[in-house]
């Protein structure tokens, strides 16, 4: 009978143990499995974070003389040529993912976000709202040709000022900061998001 006791008493230790380390690893796939599902739903939060800016491109194009006196008077009278175009237009910044993955750095009530550079992701003029102005003078006149020429002008520096603002990326990081920051108040972290070419963690 003492026999049987201690082999029962055995055999429940022995499962006792093993049932510890079945549901230990059984914890830790869950968790690795956690992070996934969430590193997926940061890239939906990340890319939905675009920031969108909207203005007016504007351009003025002119041979007008603006000194006062009799010949700049004459001169315009002739062969002035002048041209104003306004046209306003939409912006979206972001973080383009398509080959990036996000890195994730989770710390003691902090989470580290590794994301690509913000950057124009989108720019376009919307030239059924546009306003154009021309003058010329009595020996001069203003062709299609002339405007469109104005408008490539007008389009290229715009986006080459847009894609350098660096104002607009800014409150686009801040944007979707906050955006993943609610993602995580629930869980009561902070959230820490870098913006880089490369978005590895650097080793300390």
């Amino acid at each position: 009978m003492k026999m049987s006791t201690r082999a029962i008493i055995f055999i429940a230790l022995l499962l006792a143990i093993a049932f510890y380390y079945l549901g230990k690893r059984n914890g830790g796939a869950q968790v690795k499995t956690t992070v996934i599902q969430n590193a997926a739903f940061i890239k939906q939060i990340a890319e939905l974070g675009a920031l969108n800016v909207g203005g007016t491109a504007t351009i003025k194009e002119s041979n007008k003389e603006d000194n006062a006196g009799m010949y700049a008077e004459l001169k315009n009278y002739f062969i002035e040529k002048t041209i104003n175009i306004n046209i306003p237009y939409e912006a979206k910044y972001g973080v383009e993912l398509n080959q990036q993955s996000i890195q994730i750095d989770t710390k003691a009530k902090q989470v580290k976000i590794y994301l690509p550079s913000v950057k124009l992701l989108s720019f376009q003029l919307h030239l059924n709202n546009i306003e154009a102005i021309g003058k010329t003078g009595w020996f001069n006149n203003l062709s299609l040709d002339d405007f469109v020429k104005v408008e490539k002008i007008l389009y290229t520096s715009t986006l080459k000022s847009l894609e350098q603002n660096g104002a607009h990326k800014k409150l686009a990081e801040e944007h979707i900061r906050k955006l993943l920051q609610k993602y995580y108040d629930p869980m009561g972290l902070t959230v820490q998001c870098v913006f880089a070419e490369s978005n590895k963690p650097v080793a300390p």
